[in-house]
């Protein structure tokens, strides 16, 4: 039984009906004479707006979350268990995932990628405020109590941040799925810091590389030159204010426990693609927003749980 059959077979019919028109769709575009689009990002990087957005501007729109096939589960069940590979990055379900890697990346056919990235102390936030099973046992049972924001409180989620989120996630889906599925080292692309965008190709592929920082207004005109049609102004959510409150106070508690280990901040914004996408001095701003001493956090990275 192959792989495609077995995610088919493990999930209800509606799933294998998603699955299908996807396909659809990618294959009519293609007869038609057009590129199919894959919105491919990680977790907490602000994906949906954008997707949504290039959505709004041709049917054969796709997201995806992962490619590899280690990181992909062919049952819905996996979805919010927690479940990591051996690389770090953790193992989800998603249908657009299956789509692209069967329609699209195996078959190598013609697309265009649009790839979001987002500062590595941000995605950690995001998964610890949006994702209880990262929590350190104890915590969760905090939510409703004003005891949220208090010291053990902050020990305990700055734990999980240390320990059981995976704050390095931004960097290993680079190195483990990225690299491999589109044969792409972003290190050893041309980025250009002062646009947050580059364009390059890779095969049968055009790929976008956009930083999620990016104002809505940034985003709609690079996705319009890049996709060579008008793309509807991406609508970025501020998740975190229309969420329940222990997903706010979630924000506030990993905003604290972060601050309390500036340690923890200095490795993630060290890492050498954080230096390669964004310049020194938005850096150092980034760093001491983090700290809590000072500077500042661009809008959509205040969007803390937008996935």
């Amino acid at each position: 039984m192959t792989s495609t059959a077995a995610f088919l077979l493990a999930n209800r019919p509606s799933v294998a009906a998603r699955y299908g028109l996807k396909v659809l769709a990618c294959e009519l575009a293609r007869h038609r004479g057009l590129r199919p689009t894959v919105t491919y990002a990680t977790h907490r990087t602000g994906s949906t707006a954008v997707h949504r957005a290039i959505r709004g501007s041709s049917r054969a729109a796709v997201k995806a979350h992962a490619l590899a096939s280690a990181h992909l589960s062919p049952r819905r069940r996996d979805r919010f268990r927690g479940l990591r590979a051996e690389d770090g990055v953790p193992i989800g379900f998603h249908v657009g995932d299956w789509v692209v890697r069967r329609a699209i990346v195996e078959p190598r056919c013609a697309a265009d990628f649009v790839v979001l990235l987002r500062e590595p102390v941000a995605v950690a936030a995001s998964l610890f405020a949006g994702g209880r099973e990262w929590w350190a046992p104890g915590l969760a049972a905090s939510l409703d109590e004003p005891r949220m924001l208090d010291d053990e409180a902050v020990h305990l989620a700055a734990d999980s941040l240390e320990s059981r989120v995976p704050s390095t996630l931004i960097r290993d889906w680079l190195r483990h799925d990225l690299a491999p599925t589109l044969g792409l080292d972003l290190l050893e692309v041309t980025f250009d810091r002062d646009r947050g965008f580059a364009a390059i190709e890779r095969g049968p592929w055009r790929i976008a590389l956009l930083r999620s920082d990016l104002s809505d207004e940034r985003k709609q005109q690079e996705l319009s030159t890049f996709l060579r049609r008008v793309v509807p102004r991406p609508a970025t959510m501020n998740a975190t204010a229309q969420a329940a409150p222990w997903v706010r106070r979630a924000m506030q508690l990993a905003r604290r426990a972060l601050a309390s280990r500036p340690a923890l901040v200095d490795r993630l914004l060290d890492e050498p693609f954080v230096e390669h996408l964004w310049s020194p001095a938005e850096v150092a701003s980034l760093r001491r927003a983090w700290r809590g001493t000072g500077g500042t956090i661009a809008p959509s990275e205040a969007m803390m749980t937008a996935t």
